[in-house]
Protein backbone atom coordinates (compact mmCIF):
# COMPACT_ATOMS: atom_id res chain seq x y z
CA UNK A 1 0.00 0.00 0.00
CA UNK A 2 1.46 3.30 -1.04
CA UNK A 3 0.97 5.95 1.29
CA UNK A 4 0.79 10.03 1.76
CA UNK A 5 2.10 12.19 -0.63
CA UNK A 6 3.56 9.43 -2.95
CA UNK A 7 0.29 8.27 -3.09
CA UNK A 8 -1.19 11.55 -4.43
CA UNK A 9 1.63 12.12 -7.15
CA UNK A 10 1.13 8.43 -8.19
CA UNK A 11 -2.49 8.47 -9.33
CA UNK A 12 -2.91 11.97 -10.32
CA UNK A 13 0.50 11.06 -12.74
CA UNK A 14 -0.64 8.06 -13.97
CA UNK A 15 -4.25 7.02 -13.75
CA UNK A 16 -6.34 9.76 -13.20
CA UNK A 17 -9.08 10.49 -10.44
CA UNK A 18 -11.33 8.10 -11.64
CA UNK A 19 -9.37 5.43 -10.40
CA UNK A 20 -8.02 6.62 -7.12
CA UNK A 21 -10.25 4.06 -5.21
CA UNK A 22 -7.64 1.09 -6.66
CA UNK A 23 -4.62 2.79 -4.20
CA UNK A 24 -6.26 4.47 -1.53
CA UNK A 25 -7.00 1.68 1.14
CA UNK A 26 -10.77 3.50 2.53
CA UNK A 27 -11.67 0.91 4.80
CA UNK A 28 -11.83 1.54 8.39
CA UNK A 29 -8.96 -1.00 9.17
CA UNK A 30 -6.62 0.65 6.61
CA UNK A 31 -7.38 4.15 8.23
CA UNK A 32 -7.04 3.36 11.52
CA UNK A 33 -3.52 1.61 10.67
CA UNK A 34 -0.19 2.85 11.93
CA UNK A 35 0.39 4.91 8.43
CA UNK A 36 -3.17 5.79 8.62
CA UNK A 37 -2.76 9.59 9.02
CA UNK A 38 -1.05 9.67 5.88
CA UNK A 39 -3.39 7.57 3.99
CA UNK A 40 -6.04 9.91 5.33
CA UNK A 41 -3.89 13.16 4.61
CA UNK A 42 -4.13 11.38 0.74
CA UNK A 43 -7.47 10.08 0.54
CA UNK A 44 -8.45 14.06 1.89
CA UNK A 45 -6.70 15.59 -0.54
CA UNK A 46 -7.57 13.34 -3.54
CA UNK A 47 -11.61 14.07 -2.69
CA UNK A 48 -10.33 17.81 -2.59
CA UNK A 49 -8.98 18.01 -5.94
CA UNK A 50 -11.70 16.29 -8.16
CA UNK A 51 -14.97 16.01 -8.49
CA UNK A 52 -14.90 12.66 -9.82
CA UNK A 53 -12.75 11.07 -7.07
CA UNK A 54 -15.26 12.86 -4.40
CA UNK A 55 -18.28 10.83 -6.34
CA UNK A 56 -16.53 7.82 -6.42
CA UNK A 57 -15.06 7.43 -3.12
CA UNK A 58 -17.40 9.77 -0.64
CA UNK A 59 -20.63 8.28 0.32
CA UNK A 60 -22.18 11.26 2.32
CA UNK A 61 -20.35 14.40 0.45
CA UNK A 62 -20.62 17.75 2.58
CA UNK A 63 -22.29 20.67 1.39
CA UNK A 64 -20.41 23.11 -1.47
CA UNK A 65 -21.28 26.75 0.37
CA UNK A 66 -20.96 26.69 4.78
CA UNK A 67 -25.21 26.28 6.05
CA UNK A 68 -24.13 28.68 8.80
CA UNK A 69 -22.66 32.21 8.66
CA UNK A 70 -20.04 31.16 11.39
CA UNK A 71 -19.61 28.18 9.34
CA UNK A 72 -15.05 27.88 8.05
CA UNK A 73 -15.89 28.71 4.47
CA UNK A 74 -12.76 26.66 3.09
CA UNK A 75 -13.94 23.65 1.66
CA UNK A 76 -10.99 21.95 2.45
CA UNK A 77 -11.94 22.32 6.28
CA UNK A 78 -15.01 20.82 5.45
CA UNK A 79 -13.83 17.79 3.85
CA UNK A 80 -9.59 17.14 4.80
CA UNK A 81 -9.95 18.28 8.33
CA UNK A 82 -13.12 16.71 8.80
CA UNK A 83 -11.68 13.49 7.74
CA UNK A 84 -8.73 13.85 10.71
CA UNK A 85 -11.44 15.15 13.06
CA UNK A 86 -13.75 12.05 12.74
CA UNK A 87 -10.94 9.66 13.33
CA UNK A 88 -9.76 11.24 15.97
CA UNK A 89 -12.99 10.80 17.96
CA UNK A 90 -13.17 7.74 16.43
CA UNK A 91 -9.88 6.85 18.28
CA UNK A 92 -10.90 8.40 21.75
CA UNK A 93 -14.39 6.56 21.34
CA UNK A 94 -12.48 3.14 20.47
CA UNK A 95 -10.09 3.48 23.46
CA UNK A 96 -12.09 4.12 26.42
CA UNK A 97 -15.91 2.08 24.83
CA UNK A 98 -14.26 -0.59 22.98
CA UNK A 99 -14.85 -2.27 19.32
CA UNK A 100 -18.98 -2.77 20.24
CA UNK A 101 -21.49 -0.68 19.05
CA UNK A 102 -21.91 2.92 20.09
CA UNK A 103 -25.18 4.97 20.43
CA UNK A 104 -23.28 8.36 19.11
CA UNK A 105 -24.55 12.10 19.65
CA UNK A 106 -23.18 14.60 17.74
CA UNK A 107 -24.48 17.77 19.66
CA UNK A 108 -23.70 21.27 17.16
CA UNK A 109 -23.49 19.10 13.92
CA UNK A 110 -24.16 21.21 11.41
CA UNK A 111 -24.24 19.97 8.19
CA UNK A 112 -22.45 16.43 9.52
CA UNK A 113 -18.96 17.60 8.64
CA UNK A 114 -17.20 15.23 10.74
CA UNK A 115 -20.63 12.86 11.12
CA UNK A 116 -20.39 11.67 7.77
CA UNK A 117 -17.31 9.94 8.06
CA UNK A 118 -18.19 8.58 11.16
CA UNK A 119 -21.48 7.52 9.26
CA UNK A 120 -19.44 6.09 6.22
CA UNK A 121 -16.48 4.23 8.21
CA UNK A 122 -18.64 2.93 11.05
CA UNK A 123 -22.14 1.83 9.83
CA UNK A 124 -22.95 -0.73 13.24
CA UNK A 125 -22.94 2.39 15.07
CA UNK A 126 -26.39 4.39 15.70
CA UNK A 127 -26.11 8.17 15.28
CA UNK A 128 -27.80 11.31 16.15
CA UNK A 129 -27.34 15.14 15.52
CA UNK A 130 -28.64 17.94 16.75
CA UNK A 131 -27.95 21.88 16.34
CA UNK A 132 -29.95 25.19 16.33
CA UNK A 133 -29.41 26.23 12.86
CA UNK A 134 -31.62 23.75 10.70
CA UNK A 135 -30.07 23.71 7.84
CA UNK A 136 -27.22 21.44 8.28
CA UNK A 137 -29.51 19.16 9.48
CA UNK A 138 -31.60 19.33 6.44
CA UNK A 139 -28.65 18.25 4.22
CA UNK A 140 -27.66 15.35 6.05
CA UNK A 141 -31.28 14.00 5.46
CA UNK A 142 -30.88 14.59 2.01
CA UNK A 143 -27.17 13.07 1.40
CA UNK A 144 -28.65 10.01 3.48
CA UNK A 145 -27.03 9.63 6.45
CA UNK A 146 -29.14 7.30 9.01
CA UNK A 147 -29.86 8.50 12.36
CA UNK A 148 -31.98 10.62 14.71
CA UNK A 149 -31.14 14.58 14.07
CA UNK A 150 -33.00 17.32 15.54
CA UNK A 151 -33.19 20.67 15.78
CA UNK A 152 -32.47 22.20 19.44
CA UNK A 153 -33.07 25.36 21.40
CA UNK A 154 -29.94 27.32 22.55
CA UNK A 155 -30.92 26.18 26.26
CA UNK A 156 -31.96 22.26 27.37
CA UNK A 157 -33.29 20.37 27.76
CA UNK A 158 -33.33 18.59 24.07
CA UNK A 159 -36.59 16.59 23.62
CA UNK A 160 -33.96 13.11 23.48
CA UNK A 161 -34.65 10.65 26.37
CA UNK A 162 -32.74 10.56 29.24
CA UNK A 163 -29.60 7.89 28.84
CA UNK A 164 -29.63 7.90 25.18
CA UNK A 165 -25.97 7.76 24.57
CA UNK A 166 -22.67 6.15 25.19
CA UNK A 167 -21.22 8.76 23.70
CA UNK A 168 -21.61 12.95 22.89
CA UNK A 169 -18.95 14.95 20.79
CA UNK A 170 -19.03 18.84 20.97
CA UNK A 171 -16.52 19.31 18.70
CA UNK A 172 -15.53 23.55 18.28
CA UNK A 173 -19.12 24.31 20.19
CA UNK A 174 -17.31 24.82 24.12
CA UNK A 175 -14.65 26.74 22.66
CA UNK A 176 -17.41 29.13 22.11
CA UNK A 177 -19.74 28.82 24.58
CA UNK A 178 -20.61 31.66 27.92
CA UNK A 179 -19.44 30.14 31.17
CA UNK A 180 -22.95 29.68 32.02
CA UNK A 181 -23.89 27.94 28.55
CA UNK A 182 -20.91 25.54 29.30
CA UNK A 183 -22.47 24.48 32.92
CA UNK A 184 -25.71 23.85 31.54
CA UNK A 185 -24.58 21.83 29.03
CA UNK A 186 -22.49 19.83 30.72
CA UNK A 187 -25.43 19.15 32.87
CA UNK A 188 -28.15 18.32 29.62
CA UNK A 189 -24.95 15.56 29.00
CA UNK A 190 -25.09 14.21 31.77
CA UNK A 191 -28.54 13.43 31.37
CA UNK A 192 -28.27 11.88 28.06
CA UNK A 193 -25.52 9.81 29.30
CA UNK A 194 -25.79 6.26 30.31
CA UNK A 195 -23.40 5.26 33.45
CA UNK A 196 -20.08 5.70 32.16
CA UNK A 197 -20.88 7.17 28.98
CA UNK A 198 -18.04 9.27 27.43
CA UNK A 199 -18.05 13.13 26.60
CA UNK A 200 -15.26 14.32 24.03
CA UNK A 201 -15.31 18.41 24.48
CA UNK A 202 -13.34 20.63 22.49
CA UNK A 203 -11.73 24.13 23.93
CA UNK A 204 -9.34 26.54 23.18
CA UNK A 205 -6.60 26.64 25.65
CA UNK A 206 -4.92 29.73 26.63
CA UNK A 207 -1.65 29.04 24.16
CA UNK A 208 -4.19 29.17 21.53
CA UNK A 209 -5.05 32.51 22.02
CA UNK A 210 -1.59 33.99 20.23
CA UNK A 211 -2.25 31.29 17.07
CA UNK A 212 -5.95 33.19 17.23
CA UNK A 213 -4.77 36.65 17.05
CA UNK A 214 -3.79 35.83 14.02
CA UNK A 215 -6.74 34.92 12.19
CA UNK A 216 -7.87 37.13 9.42
CA UNK A 217 -10.86 35.37 8.22
CA UNK A 218 -14.27 37.50 8.09
CA UNK A 219 -15.61 36.16 11.40
CA UNK A 220 -12.18 36.72 13.55
CA UNK A 221 -12.86 39.22 16.87
CA UNK A 222 -10.85 42.39 17.14
CA UNK A 223 -7.53 42.45 19.45
CA UNK A 224 -9.33 43.65 22.09
CA UNK A 225 -11.53 40.49 22.49
CA UNK A 226 -8.53 38.53 23.43
CA UNK A 227 -7.00 41.37 25.62
CA UNK A 228 -10.29 41.11 27.56
CA UNK A 229 -9.72 37.14 27.76
CA UNK A 230 -6.73 36.47 28.80
CA UNK A 231 -7.39 39.08 31.71
CA UNK A 232 -10.19 36.75 32.68
CA UNK A 233 -7.82 33.92 32.40
CA UNK A 234 -5.45 35.03 34.73
CA UNK A 235 -7.74 35.97 37.19
CA UNK A 236 -10.54 32.60 37.03
CA UNK A 237 -9.14 30.42 34.62
CA UNK A 238 -12.04 31.32 32.31
CA UNK A 239 -12.05 33.81 29.64
CA UNK A 240 -15.16 34.46 27.69
CA UNK A 241 -16.63 37.60 25.21
CA UNK A 242 -19.52 37.96 22.42
CA UNK A 243 -18.15 38.89 19.06
CA UNK A 244 -21.16 37.46 16.62
CA UNK A 245 -23.75 40.31 16.81
CA UNK A 246 -22.48 41.44 13.45
CA UNK A 247 -23.31 38.23 11.80
CA UNK A 248 -26.75 37.17 10.42
CA UNK A 249 -29.19 35.85 12.84
CA UNK A 250 -29.48 32.08 12.46
CA UNK A 251 -30.54 30.86 15.55
CA UNK A 252 -27.83 31.49 17.84
CA UNK A 253 -28.02 33.13 21.30
CA UNK A 254 -24.84 35.26 19.86
CA UNK A 255 -25.17 37.17 24.29
CA UNK A 256 -23.70 33.69 24.64
CA UNK A 257 -21.93 32.28 21.96
CA UNK A 258 -18.93 34.12 21.00
CA UNK A 259 -15.10 33.44 22.21
CA UNK A 260 -13.96 31.08 24.82
CA UNK A 261 -10.74 30.14 26.30
CA UNK A 262 -10.06 28.28 29.62
CA UNK A 263 -7.10 26.19 31.48
CA UNK A 264 -6.72 22.94 31.88
CA UNK A 265 -7.10 23.40 35.56
CA UNK A 266 -10.70 24.66 34.82
CA UNK A 267 -11.96 21.82 32.48
CA UNK A 268 -10.71 19.85 35.52
CA UNK A 269 -12.58 20.90 37.93
CA UNK A 270 -15.30 22.63 37.14
CA UNK A 271 -17.46 19.37 36.08
CA UNK A 272 -16.15 16.90 38.63
CA UNK A 273 -19.51 16.43 40.48
CA UNK A 274 -20.66 15.17 36.93
CA UNK A 275 -17.73 13.87 35.39
CA UNK A 276 -14.36 12.84 35.53
CA UNK A 277 -11.81 14.08 33.13
CA UNK A 278 -10.05 10.95 32.24
CA UNK A 279 -7.37 12.86 29.51
CA UNK A 280 -7.02 16.18 27.87
CA UNK A 281 -5.49 15.59 23.49
CA UNK A 282 -3.87 18.67 22.55
CA UNK A 283 -3.86 20.32 19.58
CA UNK A 284 -6.78 17.90 19.11
CA UNK A 285 -7.98 20.92 15.80
CA UNK A 286 -4.67 21.61 13.90
CA UNK A 287 -3.40 24.02 17.00
CA UNK A 288 -6.38 26.39 17.47
CA UNK A 289 -8.43 23.19 20.16
CA UNK A 290 -7.32 20.69 22.46
CA UNK A 291 -9.65 17.84 23.54
CA UNK A 292 -10.97 17.35 27.23
CA UNK A 293 -12.26 13.53 27.43
CA UNK A 294 -14.86 13.27 30.62
CA UNK A 295 -16.86 10.16 31.60
CA UNK A 296 -20.24 10.01 33.42
CA UNK A 297 -19.85 9.46 37.07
Amino acid sequence: MMTGSALYEHVEKHFGWARAAEFIDISPEGLRSAAGWQIRDAFGHLLLASEEARAALLKFPPPADPVNPLSDNDYSYRLVSALHDAFLTDDVVRRYIGEQPVSFLDFGCGSGRILSYLAQFNPPNTFAGCDVVPGGLDHIRAVGIQGDFRVISNTPPTSFETGSFDAILAWSIFSHYSQSYGDIWMSEFRRLLRPGGLVMMTFHPPSSIATLRQDTRPLAPPQETFDAIEADIAQTGFGYRPCYERFEDVGSDYANFGITAMTPEYVRSRWQEQFELREIVQNAVHGWQDMAVFTAR
